[in-house]
């Protein structure tokens, strides 16, 4: 299923991460001009800084996420300011959600719900030879001899997972499409391939790190369905993947 967890819960705890680097630089600009007594000489002064730098950035991406979501549209003298907000943060906005005792996936299925939402806004249509489908390998069937990690065409398109549908619907479209056991070969896939567009096929943790890693090509990512546990036999609607790359090709949502 394409990833539409409440948006909210990413970027409530994106603005309250900001809100706290905000104070921190204040707090050190009031002891530097007030109390430098109390200041720590050298690493707290080149942390305020940093911060009062980095804070009005944020800030603007932080408005311009919010703003794209509420006016529906793309923003284009904001996506440089959102891409670093979005990614930059997203550790801290983990760490946060869990002293909230907000789980580690609900966060990265909002930070994927975002991205999607705001690829959409962006409707950069691409050909098909120009889109990538990165596929994790657990889609095939455990039980299955003709390993796709070796070779994508292994598969005997027999109709007991998933793969044979989504390269069907590879020959009629014609995209490039790969398998990857990692996020280290799917990094190295990319960077051969060079896409204007990824879809991506993955659990919360790989679309969170993936979308991180392609720095700013466009990342739609579906998240897959786990009915036996992660990494075993997981599932994808090939429709789904479908709408997804329709999306890409025709340029709008």
């Amino acid at each position: 299923m394409i990833v539409t967890a409440p948006k909210r819960i990413y970027i409530g705890l994106l603005s309250l991460g900001v809100g706290l680097m905000a104070l921190m630089g204040g707090a050190i600009c009031y002891a530097f001009i007030y109390r430098p007594h109390y200041l720590v000489k050298g690493l707290l002064v080149l942390i305020g800084a940093f911060l009062l730098v980095a804070v009005p950035f944020l800030l603007l991406g932080l408005m311009g996420i919010v703003l794209s979501i509420l006016s529906e549209r793309r923003l284009p003298s904001f996506e440089n300011c959102i891409h670093t907000t979005m990614n930059l943060l997203l550790p801290i906005v983990v760490l946060l959600g869990k002293a909230l005792r907000v789980g580690k996936e609900p966060v990265e299925r909002s930070f994927v719900s975002v991205n999607n939402y705001l690829v959409r806004l962006a409707a950069r249509s691409c050909q098909p030879n120009e889109l990538l489908v990165l596929l994790p390998h657990c889609l095939q069937d455990t039980e299955c001899s003709h390993k796709i990690t070796v070779r994508l065409n292994n598969c005997q398109r027999c109709g007991r997972c998933p793969v044979g549908p989504l390269l069907d619907l590879h020959d009629e479209i014609g995209f490039f499409i790969s398998v990857a056991t990692g996020g280290s070969q799917a990094r190295r896939i990319v960077k051969d391939r060079r896409p204007k567009a990824i879809l991506a096929v993955a659990c919360e943790r790989e679309l969170t790190s993936g979308i991180q890693d392609v720095g700013s090509i466009p990342v739609l990512g579906i998240l897959n369905q786990r009915p036996e546990g992660p990494c075993r036999n997981t599932r994808v609607d090939p429709l789904a993947v479908r709408q997804v790359l329709e999306h890409f090709l025709r340029g709008d949502d």
